[in-house]
């Protein structure tokens, strides 16, 4: 009795309850039990201990006393006194989140990724509600988006719920995705072994597959072989065509780089191998810095540093 009363007035008092709700995924012993402590810098480290995870919805977690005593004699190397119950059944505290709310945060994401571009979304499947730790703030999402895996088709968008700032759970959204682009079309049939001209394409509106072929620009394609026999009203891809190159690695060139009404003219090297309307890696002579760049012609490539509207 008289050395519980000493460690009363000097030490670490802990008191269990016989349950208590949390929030958060994380267990500080502050927020779960009652600590006394004169010292005022020992009390916040004792509150500030960790008693580990905090229960999933849907379950609890019981902490006992011995344990609890055990580990913070341990931890702060003098002696502690736990009162109060011998167990104490921990629950969480949960905040519900509807489909809806999930949805909403991929379908924002999508619409921002496929800013000015011509696209529909569509969900393919209603997400469900979800429980979640309620945390000092309402959850917040993070939808996560490659723009360049994004085609035609069928895809998912994993949502990632944050408690707290930290990834808790990923829910997954199904949604099917239509795009168009304006893209050269041609206006007959062109036979294997043709040249294409520019009178063989007009720009139309074309909806785009979910295949990997590499879309082309008209400058990309007239002058051009076909390697195949072509349809008419056929949007010309990359396999269709066999496509000289006029730069070769190594080449001389001028690098043309234009902004607004200013274009300014460097020497350059070449990298790599590339035919009319490719990107392709140059070496600035000068300042051996490498830059991308479209060639243009046999002795130029450029880039337009105007800002895309």
């Amino acid at each position: 009795m008289f050395l519980a009363s000493m460690l009363l007035a000097a030490g670490v008092t802990i008191a269990l309850p016989t349950d208590v709700r949390v929030r958060g995924t994380e267990l500080r012993l502050g927020d779960v039990l009652t600590v006394q402590c004169e010292d005022a810098a020992l009390l916040e480290r004792v509150k500030g201990y960790s008693l580990g995870y905090a229960p999933a919805p849907g379950y609890s977690r019981l902490l006992m006393a011995a344990n609890i005593e055990r580990e913070l004699e341990s931890f702060l190397g003098q002696d502690v006194v736990v009162r109060g119950e011998q167990a104490c059944r921990v629950f969480p505290e949960i905040e519900r989140i509807p489909g809806a709310t999930i949805e909403q945060a991929a379908r924002k994401e999508l619409e921002q990724t496929l800013l000015g571009r011509d696209a529909k979304v569509t969900l393919v499947e209603s997400v469900g509600g979800i429980d979640v730790p309620a945390g000092s703030a309402p959850a917040t999402f993070a939808p996560r988006i490659t723009a360049d895996a994004l085609r035609s088709g069928a895809f998912s968008v994993p949502v990632e719920v944050r408690v707290d700032g930290s990834a808790y759970r990923t829910v997954w959204t199904n949604w099917r995705l239509d795009l168009w682009e304006l893209r050269p079309v041609l206006v007959r049939p062109v036979k294997t072994g043709d040249t294409i001209t520019g009178d063989m394409l007009v720009e139309k509106r074309v909806a785009l597959d979910g295949s990997n072929a590499k879309r082309l620009d008209a400058r990309q394609i007239i002058g051009a072989v076909a390697s195949r026999n072509l349809a008419a009203q056929s949007a010309v891809v990359e396999a269709d065509l066999i496509r000289p190159s006029v730069v070769r690695k190594g080449d001389a060139l001028f690098l043309s780089i234009r902004k607004g009404a200013i274009n300014a003219r460097v020497a350059a090297i070449a990298q790599e191998n590339g035919a009319l309307g490719d990107r392709i890696r140059l070496e600035l002579v000068d300042t051996k810095r490498v830059l991308t760049a479209v060639v243009m012609a046999r002795d130029t490539a450029e880039i337009d540093l105007a800002p895309k509207l």
